[in-house]
């Protein structure tokens, strides 16, 4: 659904847009005709510091930003060559110009200017300081996403009466989607002096509102606060136990070991990088039948990247000259495989479900059906097991961040880490609009399921039957909701079905009770061979083209933009895709646990994915900072292709991939260790061994 979303409102921001170029409509003719002459609005008009005085009485711009304005405009005066200097001449070239060439092509969204030439300009006076804003039409269907963000991140303006009809023709071009536009502007002036300011001059030239969203300053300066120097501490804190526990190990290894204190051994030597990652790579036999996990666990993580990719590039990301190529590429059937990639969640909805009630009735066999301390413990690890690499990366996200280089586009806000922190390490940021870290919603809906769990386990325990008929009933129960859930989103695209469908658990648990099932299933059958003969191998036969069938029809034959589809197909598709999903792999998964998977069994149960679905957890958390990171850096306008994406998903992968390894060894694994020394020395659980390594 958030690419249906997506879809909508590009389609909304491209209206003009046909067949990858641009309808040459009356108005757009008049803004190329006049691009040149004085009719259209140009910076030097806006930069009469003049005009405002005598038009505004009211004190809203510093008098300084408008003196250094009014030494701007002075430097261009080009009917006076001599008087003509370079610095202005640089400002003014790195300010983006309105219209941008290649109208044909969807440019008017995007005039960045250049932000390196800003700010290189040094006159003496001041210094050259960049600005960022997106105009939008508060009557369009972005009025609502704008209402999303803090009435100071936007600016609503009135304006005066129409002078022309080309200068009406500009405006709807630039504002019927939202166009980005890059200012240099003298650096005494903030942001607050430069909205008002081009407001206030734009006043008597458009006959419109417009919202200049989100102006970002990209020169102001970003201040330590004590959160800051918190983060730090405890980020050198675990890099030093790391570096110690690293030379304790290695100590060890090489037969020096004897004069370290055991103690220190026990405390230290679980932070080792060489032990994490001796684990992480390790691949033991597949006695349990369940090494398909994993291949399916990191294709999964891939499709979420790479899903996450195409959004990030289409609603949030760089500067793109050529929108209008985006009208072919979504034609393409190819990128149905990125519109539906919401259903990789289900994939790790029905994985999480079947791991846990698999490996939860071995344990609750193993005690008769567990203590009350085995399920306290149960809650416990689990959250520690979450929170630790989560906590950690909210933490950077609310602090240190926002250090990182940033480009035009800035995409750094901490403000909703460190703000709302407490609904993530909570785990009910699902219930709010705007949270930290976006993405975690489904670990929020995970743990909201997880919580009644005991309750299933102990019935699949008890009677299997009976367990599994109940959890079945409540899957049916989560699917069919959905019908209801969604039937305001055929009719109303404002409907908000993100927030009021897609991250609630009562109707995410359709996948995650499939798991359920699968686990208890696979538990039962451990061990065991399924008969050997004519009508094992059809059923085998059926259920891999059922499986397959119904997951390429999923993912293909569902398209978006389809305008012929009935409500009640709609409706049916959206009620049943999640649930048939989760079942369809679920089969794949017990095939392949029974040796019946063929090659593409062989292939998810290859080894190399072993060590990439323990970073999985890890990358998820992080691949929204690496998205952000490249966005960041694009400072001009690109021209965007499907090649060029494709490479940018490779990219992005390796390096969140990357990024996720690093997180587990500065957060997830020495906050696994600490777990086990705290449980250790208060009784509940033995302490951690020292690995003693043998003389080779």
């Amino acid at each position: 659904m958030i690419f249906l979303l997506l879809l909508y409102n590009f389609q909304l921001s491209s209206a003009f847009l046909t067949e990858g170029s641009v309808q040459l409509t009356e108005d757009l003719q008049r803004v190329i005709l006049n691009s040149t002459g004085y009719q259209l609005p140009n910076w030097l008009d806006l930069l009469e510091v003049q005009k405002y005085r005598e038009a505004n009485n009211e004190k809203l711009v510093s008098e300084q930003c408008l003196k250094d304005i009014d030494t701007y405009r002075g430097g261009l005066n080009y009917n006076n060559p001599a008087a003509l200097k370079p610095w202005a001449l640089k400002m003014y070239d790195a300010t983006g110009k309105i219209p941008a060439p290649g109208i044909f092509k969807g440019s008017m969204t995007s005039m960045p200017g250049n932000i390196g030439s800003c700010l290189e300009v040094d006159n003496g006076q001041f210094l050259g300081r960049y600005f960022l804003g997106r105009l939008y039409k508060p009557e369009s269907p972005h009025e609502e996403l704008l209402r999303m963000y803090p009435s100071e991140r936007y600016l609503a303006v009135t304006v005066g009466p129409d002078s022309n009809a080309a200068i009406q023709a500009l405006y709807n071009a630039l504002t019927d989607g939202g166009s980005t536009v890059g200012v240099c502007l003298p650096n005494s002036c903030d942001r607050n002096d430069v909205s008002h300011y081009l407001s206030a001059q734009l006043i008597s030239t458009i006959n419109k509102r417009f919202f200049v969203m989100d102006l970002q300053d990209i020169n102001s300066t970003v201040s330590w606060t004590n959160g800051d120097y918190a983060a730090l501490g405890i980020c050198m804190t675990l890099l030093a136990c790391i570096l110690v526990g690293t030379l304790i190990d290695i100590s060890l290894r090489h037969g020096v070991g004897e004069v370290i204190p055991p103690s220190a051994a026990i405390i230290f030597q679980g932070f080792s990088v060489y032990s994490v990652l001796k684990k992480i790579f390790h691949v033991g036999p597949n006695t349990d039948g369940l090494a398909s996990i994993n291949g399916i666990r990191f294709w999964s993580m891939v499709w979420v990247i790479v899903g996450h990719t195409y959004l990030s590039i289409i609603a949030f990301g760089p500067f793109i000259s050529n929108p209008a190529a985006f009208a072919d590429l979504f034609m393409s059937k190819s990128m149905r495989l990125i519109f539906n990639a919401t259903t990789s969640v289900d994939s790790f909805f029905m994985i999480g479900g079947c791991l846990l009630s698999y490996l939860t009735l071995k344990e609750v066999t193993k005690q008769k059906g567990g203590s009350v301390k085995f399920w306290i413990m149960y809650y416990v690890h689990r959250y520690i097991r979450l929170t630790g690499a989560y906590a950690g990366i909210i933490m950077l996200s609310a602090t240190l961040v926002k250090f990182l280089p940033r480009g035009a586009h800035n995409f750094w806000d901490t403000e909703p880490c460190s703000e709302d922190w407490y609904t993530n390490i909570l785990y009910y940021n699902n219930y709010q609009k705007d949270t930290c870290l976006g993405q975690t919603w489904y670990l929020a809906v995970e743990m909201q399921c997880f919580l009644i769990t005991p309750v299933i386990i102990l019935l699949m325990y008890w009677v299997p039957v009976l367990g599994n008929i109940f959890t079945g009933l409540l899957v049916i129960a989560s699917t069919t909701i959905r019908w209801w859930g969604m039937e305001p989103s055929w009719d109303d695209p404002r409907y908000d079905s993100m927030n009021k469908v897609y991250v609630k658990p009562w109707y995410r648990f359709c996948s995650y009770g499939v798991g359920l099932i699968l686990g208890q299933i696979l538990f039962s059958q451990k061990g065991k061979q399924l008969k050997d003969g004519l009508t094992t191998k059809l059923i085998i036969l059926a259920g891999w083209i059922i499986s397959l069938t119904t997951i390429l029809l999923i993912v293909y034959a569902n398209d978006p933009q389809a305008t012929t589809q009935t409500k009640s197909e709609y409706l049916a598709y959206q009620t049943l895709f999640r649930t048939s999903w989760s079942i369809a792999l679920a089969w794949i998964v017990f095939a392949t646990a029974k040796g019946y998977g063929g090659p593409i069994g062989a292939f998810l149960e290859w080894s190399a994915h072993a060590p990439l679905a323990k970073m999985t957890y890890s990358a998820y958390l992080v691949h929204f900072l690496v998205l952000a990171f490249f966005n960041t850096q694009i400072n001009y306008n690109m021209q965007l292709s499907q090649a060029l994406i494709v490479f940018i998903c490779i990219t992005n992968v390796i390096v969140s991939m990357a990024t996720g390894l690093a997180t587990v060894l500065v957060f997830e694994a020495p906050v696994m260790h600490l777990e086990k020394l705290l449980f250790g020395y208060l009784g509940v659980s033995k302490l951690p061994k020292v690995n003693k390594y043998k003389s080779e």
